[in-house]
């Protein structure tokens, strides 16, 4: 299968990808300034760049698909970033406490918030699109 028939048949989730990434970029660099320059607590920490980066998400959602959302999809929204947010930071904080040992705060940190991505992103994604469905994201 090529890759642009591959992309067609899955727009919507390259679509999502997209939002999510930027979202996901924005909360990397948020949470990397408020642990690593400005030196606040590990999950103090992430969860600003969490809330930054789901309000940025949820707004590219938006515009990327132009729906109108009803209070019942943002309630979605919160409810799964809720739940991810909670999935991120136990990840955030033990996968820190054992790269911790043996990489610097910097490296120790880049890892484990790229590993506290995931899980999050996964579950959000089944999550809306089962809720969602056709009217997906």
């Amino acid at each position: 299968m090529k890759i642009k028939e591959l992309i067609k048949d899955h727009f919507t989730l390259v679509k999502y990808m997209v939002a999510a990434f930027t979202g996901s970029l924005l909360n990397f660099i948020t949470a990397y300034i408020f642990y690593i320059v400005v030196d606040l607590d590990i999950i103090v920490a992430n969860s600003i760049g969490l809330i930054v980066g789901f309000l940025w998400t949820f707004i590219a959602s938006k515009l990327v698909f132009h729906k109108q959302r009803t209070l019942k999809g943002f309630l979605v929204y919160l409810g799964t970033f809720v739940l991810g947010m909670v999935m991120a930071n136990l990840v955030i904080k033990y996968a820190s406490e054992f790269f911790g040992r043996f990489l610097s705060k910097k490296f120790s940190f880049m890892v484990s918030k790229v590993l506290s991505g995931i899980l999050p992103f996964l579950s959000n994604y089944l999550i809306r699109k089962k809720v969602f469905k056709n009217d997906f994201v």
